[in-house]
């Protein structure tokens, strides 16, 4: 209810969730985006595949040679090397095959996945400890995919400093559109939040409103004008129904109270 919601606010401060949709596939976009987007002072935190540190200081989206892969699993280079190999022909990248696989780099959280996969299937032999670290590993890259990452996007999810809704916070999401647009394009952001809920209502309440109230009186009069065969009789009904209607709205704003208009 408002009350705990109130209580929560005054204790943490304030905290209005917000999830930015983007097509995914380029890793390095959601990174450049997400650090532009911490860097904004409305956002509290920010989350995405792009900002999640996998191990020693790599993020899960960072690419990695062989090299660097077999230093950060503790795997022989000869056995990434050919994991390398495997993953290129099982992506159809045929190229870094025939090119060298010493330089082909992957990211780190679609070669975790694809070692887990091989492992299971008994392709790749690991010892206890490194199996251990790779099955927590695994349900950690799991568990964010499944969080942050669909078949066609991504997520970022933004902690915002600003109420739910108000002039600041539409302001502040339409600056938050435009730093992903400018990586993914304008028409390929999605903004998704109770901001964005009470904006879209607030945007198309005004005009749906007066439509609404002008046809209801309109038709309202027309019908009395037929039953009482009367031109003043139904402007006197419908100001008074009106009237009444505006004494309703008004008496809790002068009292600073809100309304559900439902």
């Amino acid at each position: 209810n408002k009350f705990s919601v109130s209580m929560v606010n005054k204790e943490f401060g304030m905290v209005n969730q917000l999830a930015v949709i983007v097509p995914n596939g380029d890793y390095e976009k959601e990174a450049q985006t997400l650090k532009a987007l911490e860097k904004l002072d409305v956002v509290k935190s920010c989350q995405g595949l792009g900002n999640i540190e996998a191990m020693d200081g790599y993020m899960l989206t960072d690419k990695l040679n062989p090299r660097q892969f077999a230093e950060l699993t503790d795997l022989d280079v000869e056995v990434v090397q050919i994991l390398y190999t495997a993953y290129a022909y099982n992506e159809e990248q045929y190229g870094p095959v025939f090119t060298g696989i010493d330089d082909y780099e992957v990211p780190i959280i679609d070669m975790f996945l694809f070692l887990y996969d091989q492992y299971q299937e008994g392709y790749v032999t690991l010892d206890a400890d490194l199996d251990d670290q790779l099955t927590s590993l695994y349900d950690t890259l799991h568990d964010a995919q499944l969080q942050l990452q669909g078949d066609d996007y991504s997520r970022f999810v933004l902690d915002l400093s600003l109420p739910a809704e108000g002039q600041e916070t539409y302001d502040a999401m339409d600056e938050i559109r435009g730093i992903a647009a400018k990586y993914f394009g304008k028409d390929n952001v999605i903004l998704v939040g109770n901001s964005t809920s009470d904006h879209d209502l607030e945007s198309s309440f005004a005009s749906d409103n007066i439509v609404i109230s002008v046809l209801t009186a309109l038709f309202v009069m027309i019908i009395l004008f037929f039953t009482f065969q009367s031109a003043g009789l139904p402007v006197l009904l419908v100001l008074t129904i009106q009237g009444s209607i505006w004494i309703n709205f008004a008496v809790p704003a002068m009292r600073g109270q809100t309304i559900f208009f439902i």
